[in-house]
Order: C-alpha cells, then sequence, then structure tokens
C-alpha cells in the first residue's frame, strides 16, 4: 500500500458558528506528515489547535440533538470500534464525541484504565478536537515529533504514538466528533487505511442519524399532541395552515365560528375565509409570520356570507417534521362596537370642552364673570394668578373682596356698567393684592356689560392684561440704552454702528474725538475721509463682501486723527440679525495696534537678525568642516598608496600607518565637533529600526579589537540579557558602543582589563536592556564626576595633558543615548580606581523571522576593466594619486580638474559608466554637473565633498548622485563604494 499524499489543511477556523459543506470521503487532509512525507506549506499551530470551532454554539447544539453523551454501550458502534482495530491492525479505535470541555468515548476498544471506564477524557489529552477545529481528517506518524500534538499529556498518559482521525459530520455540516485509530508505536498511515476509517465514519454517522431521527419523530409527536390538547380547549379559533395556505388542522372553536364542519374547513384554504378586499395582503403577512411572527388585525366570511373583524396572532412552528403556520384568531367584534361607542363620546366631550376652553381657559388674557351683585361666578387661571388667590376661593366672593381697598373706585365703575349697559375700555390699576402682600402689579382691564336674551344687563365681563414685566422691560430698555451709549462712549476703541447696507448712522465720542469731525458731519460715508488711501481698497472689498453674504468681517487698516497722524488699528465688525436672519445693524469697534505693529516690526527683524546669524553659523560650521576634511584627502590617499606600492621601505610603513591612523582620528574629531553641533540646535535625526544590541556591541568591540591587542589589554564580554533588542538608529547605537569602548581603551594601561557585561532590568517604564563597561584604568575623580559628559571636558587637566583629544565622546554618547529614551551613568572609586559606565535603554520585542524564499543571487561586482570612470577633482594632488590608484587596479579613467573640462570630456566620450566628481569646483558646482550629465545619458555617480551635513547628503541624491563619501575618502572605501553603485543587476536602489 502507497503512502498517504496529502493536500494542505483548509483553516476552517473563520467558519466556527457554520457549516461546512463537505463530507468525509472528499475533506482534504492536513498538511502535517509523517517522516519521509513531504510537506506542502507550514501550518501555524494557533491555526489548527484554535478552540473557535469547537466552542461554536450551533455545532454543540447539534451535538446535544444526538441524545448520545453520557449515553449507555450500544452493540452497533461496539462492532464499528472492533472492525476499526481489526481492519487497520490497531490496539487502539475510538469514537469520539467532543463537547465544550471534554471528548466522550461512545465506544473504545483497547483503551488503557481507568480511561476505559469513565469512557472521557479533558479536552487537554484529545487529538481529536483538533479534527473538530479544522473539520479534516487529522494523520500523524509520530506525535512526540509533531508540532501540533508534542506536548499533548496523552501521548504518555494513554501511550498515543501515531494517530489516524476521521471527522464525524452531519448533513447539515457540523462535525460532532471523531473516529480514530490509535497506535503505541510510530505508524507510516496509507491511503488505503484512511479511505476505509473515512467508510467507517459513514457507518457511524448512518448510526447516529437514525438515533436522531428517531428522538426528532418522538419530540414532534409529543409536541403535536400538546398543540391539540391546547387548542381543543381554546375559546379562540386555532388554525393550523400550511405555506400554500391549505387549512391542515382547526379546533372546535374554529368549526363554530365560521359555519363550517370539521371536514369541509380541513380541505379549504386560509384564502377563502378572508373578506376577498383583504385577500392580497396574505402573501406578505405570512411570510413575515414564519419568519418573525405577526400580530395584526383582519376581516374574515363566516359560510353564511356575513363577516366579522378578528385579531390574528400568527408565527411559523416545526410540527411533527413539516413546518406550519400556527395563527389563533380572536373575535373582536364587541371590542369595535365598545371601541366606536367610546370614541364617539369621547368627541362630544371634547367638542364641549374646546368651546369652554376657548371662551375661559384658553384666553391669552384674565377673564372672569360677575353677577349683577359683583361676585364671581366664573374665572380662568389667569385671573386667579393675578388676583393671587386659588379659582374656589373666588366664586362667590365680590369683586372687593377680593381686590385691595382701592377697589371702591372700581366697584363704582362696575355698577355703572351693569347701569349704562356701556362699557368700559383700558381701565388702569396699580397697587398690591391681599393675596400677593409685597408685590405691586400693574394691570389694563376691559369691562363689558353682559346681556340676556332679551337685553337685560346680568352682570359684567371682565378681560384684564397684565403689563407689569412689559412695563418693566420698557424702564430696562431704556436704562440699558442709556447705559449702553455711556458705556461705548467711555471706552476707548472706537466704535460706530451701520444700517443694513453699510452707511453710519451712530459714532462714538471716542471716535469723534480721534477724527476730530464734527458730529454733524459723521453719518453716511464719512469714514471714508480717514481711512489710509492705501488700505481703502482692501476694506472696500473686505466690507462689501461681508455685507453681501451677512458674516463678520476683520480687517486692519490706518485711521488719520484730529493731528493728521495715522496709525493702525484692527476693526471687528459683526451683523445684528433678526429671527429670519436679516441683518438689521451692523456694530463696529476699532482697536489701536499701532504700537503692537511696531513691536511685531521690530520682534521681526530681530528674528530675521537671529535666523541670519544661525544661517551664517551653519554655513561657518559647514566650510569649516570643508576646510578641515579636504586638505586630509590627498594625504589620506597618498598614504594609502604608499602603504599599496611593494616597492615602500619596511622602516618607513610605520609611520605611514600612525600617519593614517591620526588622519582617521582628525576626521572622527570633525565628525565629533559637528555632532554636537547637530545636538545643540536640535537636528540630530535617528533611523529607528528593531536592532540586536548585543550585535552591534560585538561589531565595536570587533572595530577595537586591532586597538585594544596593540595596547596589551585584556577584553572579555558577558553578554546575557535576555531582552536585547532595541528601537533605534542602529549607526548611532554602534556610535555609542564604540565610543565607551575607545574610551575605555584610552584611559586603561597596559595590562589592564576591559569588562563588558549585559543583563535585563526592571525599570519604572517598563523592562530596560543594562550594558557595563568597565575598565582597570586611571579612573575618575570624585569632583570630575558630576561634569564628565559635559562637552569638551575631560576630568581634569592633568588627563587632558596626558591623553590628549577634545572630551567630545562622552557628550556626544549621553545625548544620542537620551534620543534612545535612555540613560548613560558613570561611577569611580576615584583616581587609580578604574571606572565603570552603565547604559540602560528600553527594550523592545525581537522581530518576528518568517521562513522566505532565498533572494535572486546578485553579482558581486564588475570587473574594474569594464568600467570607464569620469573623476573630476580640483585638488591636483588628490586627482593625480586617486587616477594613479584606479588605473592600477585595472579601471580606466578619464580625469578632469574643474566643471567646464568635465563637460568637455563627456561630450568628447561616450563611454563613462561612472563619475566620481567634488561637489565645489573652481568654476561651478558637481551638483551642476551630475544634472547636466544625467539628462544627457543614464549614468550613476558618487559625490565626494568635505561638506557632510544630512542636507548636502540630500542635495547630492536630488542632482542624481547614488553615493555620497565625505572626506578624508580612503581609497579602499572609494574602490568599496565603486564597486557598490556599479552592481548594474541589483534591481533596488543603492542606500547611503
Amino acid at each position: 500500500m502507497a503512502p498517504i499524499s496529502l493536500r494542505p489543511h483548509m483553516d476552517c477556523a473563520d467558519r466556527s458558528d457554520r457549516p461546512r459543506e463537505t463530507n468525509a470521503r472528499t475533506r482534504g487532509s492536513p498538511g502535517w506528515h509523517g517522516e519521509g512525507l513531504r510537506e506542502d506549506r507550514p501550518v501555524h499551530r494557533q491555526m489548527i489547535d484554535s478552540d473557535a470551532s469547537v466552542q461554536a454554539p450551533a455545532r454543540l447544539a447539534s451535538l446535544r440533538e444526538t441524545g448520545l453523551l453520557d449515553s449507555p454501550c450500544e452493540p452497533s458502534f461496539d462492532r464499528l470500534t472492533r472492525l476499526v482495530s481489526r481492519c487497520l491492525n490497531v490496539p487502539v479505535a475510538l469514537i469520539s464525541l467532543v463537547d465544550e470541555r471534554r471528548q466522550y468515548f461512545k465506544s473504545c476498544v483497547g483503551l488503557p484504565e481507568p480511561w476505559a471506564s469513565a469512557r472521557e477524557t479533558p479536552l487537554s489529552h484529545s487529538f481529536c478536537r483538533h479534527v473538530v477545529a479544522s473539520c479534516e481528517p487529522l494523520v500523524i506518524a509520530d506525535a512526540r515529533l509533531h508540532p501540533l500534538v508534542q506536548d499533548n499529556p496523552a501521548i504518555a498518559a494513554l501511550g498515543v504514538i501515531a494517530y489516524l482521525g476521521v471527522p464525524l459530520t452531519t448533513a447539515d455540516g457540523y462535525v460532532l466528533g471523531a473516529i480514530c485509530a490509535i497506535d503505541s508505536k510510530p505508524r507510516e498511515w496509507t491511503e488505503d487505511e484512511l479511505a476505509t476509517l473515512n467508510d467507517l465514519a459513514c457507518s457511524v454517522m448512518t448510526e447516529i442519524t437514525l438515533r436522531r431521527d428517531v428522538a426528532g419523530r418522538r419530540r414532534a409527536e409529543r409536541l403535536l399532541d400538546r398543540y391539540r390538547l391546547l387548542s381543543e380547549h381554546a375559546r379562540d379559533i386555532v388554525l393550523f395552515v400550511r405555506a400554500d395556505g391549505r387549512i391542515v388542522e382547526a379546533n372546535d372553536a374554529a368549526v363554530a365560528a365560521y359555519g363550517y364542519d370539521r371536514d369541509t374547513l380541513l380541505r379549504m384554504s386560509i384564502l377563502e375565509l378572508r373578506d376577498l378586499d383583504t385577500v392580497p395582503l396574505i402573501p406578505g403577512q405570512m411570510a413575515q409570520a414564519d419568519v418573525q411572527g405577526v400580530t395584526f388585525e383582519t376581516v374574515h366570511r363566516r359560510k353564511d356570507g356575513s363577516t366579522f373583524p378578528v385579531e390574528v396572532s400568527s408565527r411559523g412552528a416545526e410540527i411533527a417534521g413539516e413546518r406550519l403556520l400556527l395563527s389563533i384568531l380572536r373575535d373582536i367584534s364587541e371590542r369595535r362596537k365598545a371601541e366606536e361607542e367610546l370614541r364617539q363620546s369621547r368627541e362630544r366631550l371634547s367638542e364641549t370642552l374646546a368651546q369652554l376652553e376657548a371662551l375661559v381657559a384658553g384666553a391669552p388674557f384674565a377673564l372672569a364673570l360677575l353677577d349683577s351683585d359683583l361676585r364671581f361666578v366664573r374665572l380662568n387661571e389667569a385671573m386667579a394668578r393675578i388676583n393671587g388667590e386659588p379659582t374656589s376661593a373666588h366664586l362667590g366672593r365680590s369683586y372687593g373682596e377680593i381686590r385691595s381697598a382701592s377697589a371702591a373706585i372700581d366697584e363704582s365703575a362696575l355698577r355703572e356698567v351693569i347701569e349704562t349697559g356701556v362699557p368700559r375700555l383700558g381701565v388702569y390699576h396699580e397697587g398690591e393684592m391681599p393675596g400677593l402682600p409685597g408685590y405691586v402689579g400693574r394691570w389694563l382691564s376691559n369691562w363689558y356689560p353682559v346681556r340676556a336674551a332679551d337685553g337685560r344687563v346680568l352682570g359684567v365681563g371682565i378681560m384684564t392684561a397684565e403689563i407689569t414685566e412689559q412695563m418693566r422691560a420698557e424702564e430696562a430698555l431704556r436704562y440699558s440704552e442709556r447705559r449702553y451709549r455711556t458705556l461705548i462712549d467711555g471706552v476707548l476703541q472706537l466704535m460706530w454702528v451701520n444700517d443694513p447696507d453699510g452707511r453710519t448712522t451712530f459714532f462714538n465720542r471716542r471716535w469723534r474725538e480721534y477724527s476730530g469731525y464734527d458730529p454733524a458731519l459723521l453719518t453716511g460715508d464719512s469714514w471714508i475721509n480717514v481711512i489710509h488711501a492705501e488700505d481703502l481698497v482692501r476694506l472696500r472689498q473686505v466690507r462689501g463682501a461681508s455685507i453681501q453674504s451677512g458674516e463678520p468681517y476683520e480687517c486692519e487698516y490706518r485711521l488719520r486723527n484730529r493731528d493728521g497722524e495715522f496709525r493702525w488699528h484692527i476693526a471687528r465688525v459683526v451683523p445684528m440679525k433678526d429671527r429670519e436672519g436679516t441683518v438689521e445693524n451692523w456694530f463696529g469697534v476699532a482697536t489701536d495696534i499701532h504700537d503692537l505693529k511696531r513691536a511685531q516690526e521690530e520682534l521681526r527683524a530681530a528674528r530675521d537678525a537671529a535666523e541670519a546669524g544661525t544661517r551664517a553659523r551653519d554655513q561657518f560650521l559647514a566650510v569649516l568642516s570643508h576646510e578641515l576634511r579636504t586638505p586630509l584627502t590627498p594625504v589620506l590617499v597618498s598614504v594609502t598608496a604608499m602603504l599599496e606600492d611593494p616597492e615602500t621601505p619596511e622602516l618607513v610603513r610605520p609611520a605611514l600607518e600612525v600617519t593614517k591612523r591620526n588622519i582617521a582620528l582628525e576626521a572622527r574629531l570633525i565628525d565629533d565637533l559637528l555632532d554636537i553641533t547637530r545636538i545643540t540646535q536640535g537636528k540630530l535625526n535617528l533611523g529607528r529600526e528593531v536592532v540586536n544590541a548585543h550585535e552591534l556591541i560585538r561589531r565595536a568591540v570587533e572595530i577595537c579589537r586591532d586597538e585594544v591587542g596593540s595596547a596589551g589589554i585584556a577584553l572579555t564580554m558577558h553578554l546575557v540579557a535576555i531582552a536585547h533588542h532595541v528601537d533605534g538608529d542602529p549607526a548611532r547605537l554602534q556610535q555609542i558602543f564604540w565610543n565607551l569602548i575607545k574610551n575605555a581603551v584610552k584611559f586603561t594601561g597596559k595590562g589592564g582589563m576591559i569588562v563588558i557585561n549585559s543583563y535585563d532590568e526592571d525599570g519604572p517604564a517598563g523592562p530596560r536592556l543594562v550594558v557595563e563597561v568597565r575598565d582597570t584604568g586611571v579612573g575618575i575623580a570624585l569632583e570630575a564626576l558630576p561634569k564628565i559628559f559635559n562637552a569638551f571636558e575631560q576630568g581634569d587637566k592633568e588627563v587632558t595633558r596626558q591623553f590628549g583629544g577634545l572630551g567630545l565622546g562622552l557628550a556626544i554618547s549621553r545625548n544620542l543615548t537620551e534620543a534612545h529614551g535612555g540613560t548613560l551613568t558613570a561611577s569611580s572609586g576615584g583616581r587609580g580606581q578604574g571606572a565603570t559606565f552603565v547604559l540602560r535603554l528600553p527594550v523592545t520585542a525581537a522581530p518576528v523571522l518568517y521562513a522566505t524564499a532565498p533572494a535572486p543571487r546578485i553579482e558581486s561586482a564588475r570587473s574594474p576593466a569594464s568600467l570607464h570612470i569620469l573623476l573630476v577633482e580640483d585638488n591636483p594632488d588628490t586627482l593625480r594619486v586617486m587616477s594613479r590608484l584606479l588605473r592600477r587596479r585595472g579601471y580606466q579613467v578619464t580625469s578632469a580638474p574643474c566643471f567646464s573640462l568635465a563637460l568637455e570630456a563627456v561630450e568628447r566620450e561616450d563611454s563613462f559608466n561612472l563619475v566620481v566628481s567634488d561637489i565645489g569646483l573652481p568654476d561651478g558646482s558637481g551638483l551642476e554637473l551630475m544634472r547636466r550629465i544625467r539628462a544627457q545619458r543614464d549614468v550613476k555617480g558618487i559625490a565626494v565633498s568635505g561638506y557632510g551635513m544630512e542636507d548636502d547628503v540630500r542635495k547630492s541624491r536630488d542632482a542624481g548622485f547614488s553615493l555620497h563619501l565625505t572626506k578624508p575618502v580612503d581609497f579602499p572605501a572609494l574602490e568599496q563604494a565603486i564597486q557598490q553603485v556599479a552592481r548594474l543587476e541589483a534591481e533596488e536602489p543603492v542606500e547611503p
């Protein structure tokens, strides 16, 4: 038999609560194989091992519907497990049902105790749960080597080594468990064995389906009996209806209500019972009832043709294996009749109450009716509130009893109305009511006679409006106006009011005093005369646009004062609008900002001067760097040429090496000066990425290895930190480590020792990496420790005289450390006691490494003979020596000492592959040269310059150079750059 050939595992975690349309015959196999089988693709453990499918509610519900959990042993299932054991020749065979917390063995053969008696294990011991989770067969040759189950305790507890499991899947796609074969030794499963187990899984599912169907039919029969019992004893009509509307069951109440016998009713459709006008509504109502249930009112028809209203409550139900609608109908004829009578009664009452409310309670004024004895017989709440007494306290009492003592005058006038029948209008009252002590009100009243049908005057009708608040508001308005005018006349700002069209209608006193204009002339457009002519056009544009849009505006302009001096003002003008949004007036205020403008101009001039100073300083540093670096290049190149020349005497070589090292030291000092400048200006940029700090430490040590060895110093490392990845700039972090190691080497004598340790530490803000650099050197005086990290500090003058240097390395290292969110500290026991520098950096998670396809091979370099280089350099020594070294290496070289000759060479020859050019040329710029060459042909370039700031590198890249080298340039570094740029096969752009 051939071994199993498996296709990749298909993840089903995203459909954990959705049945899968598959079967045991066609379902794929997992992607993990036994020894000798190819792994089609990696399978993430968490993908297969997910419990999302296992815990799916729908799957668990389907499992419980089988009724097999915790059920007794059954011969039919036991026969199948014995058949698995015999056919596949395995000691253990299981039919496993997996619920949310365990796997239950419906049948098991060969299982050891106590598991055979318990017939279940927790999910932690389950291989079958992975079958449920993946919905696919699981084939394991050796569980001890399989990444999905190698930690499963069943390997030791049950002796599970080889495993073959097939899912038990219902017709609707839910995986209930697995049928599996288990061997206690490694085993390669075959395709025939998997097919056999698939066939037996179908037999298991047949047994499970039969039991579930029988249980379902029994439940349906019990449910149907309950429905029949309920419907027969119900007073309401109960109908069971199919989806096509046919009636399949009706209770006695239905037979009595419709007048049909039961047999006839069961041959009818619900359409025949509905009133003809409501029949079109039935399909939509039935569909809604089947989905979510529905309650509505409609009209049904009896056998004799009469109709009656019913309230229908209908809902879909599964009854005896058939989808039916259970409808309960209630005759609501009596309810409809009672509702109609109640509606009519309410309408009559509402009409009467509306008339009454319109005459009394609904009036916007206080109303009252007095009889001929001036006693209150009717009043509304408004009148009761004015008098300060409840409505009930008025009825039967006289006008004089309710009103104040001054009511005697009113009573005399009221009797006159009764006697003459002539109304009194606009009667003014003012005073205090007995029911409202301390409150002085004001009212206007109309008194009119109330006549009978024969013309007799029966009493007096009173309509009163309180005007207390109105009069107070008018007084307040007048007071507010006086206060407003006093306020705007007293402020220092110029204020005015314009009409909707922008014509001025009011100026405050400050405006009149400022302008010196006669108040009679300050109307209309007189403001134009005081605006500076240069500001008038702009003001009119802003002002006109605001008038058109109705929006506020703000503008600065100059106003002439009474002495003829123009002073700057800022004006803010806002509209006052009515409820419809129409502008009624414009209110403007102008504030003198002349002194502020002058101060701003002075501040701007000072800022421009400061920025000019900063630019001059940056330019000075750039020029200084250029002037310091440029002379070093010919020296460095010449020294390199002599060292490479085999004819150079051996006695001279040590001196040349010293010269080369000192040139590198000089370049390092220049870089330190520029770094300090960047730090103080806040222009230090970090290119962050996740880096291995241990690897950077090892690189720094390797760089210093020769210097450490020549100094006779022993260097050891104990890098034991577990978390040693940092989010930072790898070049700057390596610079920190290099500075600390160089510092230790510098101050440690021959026979001394340097120890580099790393370890983990929990800090206030989280875990940190700690790096210690200890030396046994000269140490640091206690009084010098506080200033050891200051720029240009080395502790004391004796140390400076003995060891030299500028004292910038530690200052730069601390600033770089703080830029990475870390700390750098120093400690020492004093002079001669050595020193310890401790670096603390926040750590980050190590990058996740993924298996990737091997990168395409890139050729290391082109042969020198295939490269034709245009070398442009204005320093004759550098040009001569570099040309000679490049030709010695086999390159074709055309040299040019200036911009114009370089262009002539380009026009003369078209075989250049590469341009190596200085930036600062006597008759032009190397940047412009590169732009012109690139405009004619696609040629790569390397810029060489004494300017090395970030802006200089950016300008080089913008001009078309692939790399930017900062002087002094060592020849090996130049040749490495040439080979890097010349890799024509590389697809990605070259990084500097």
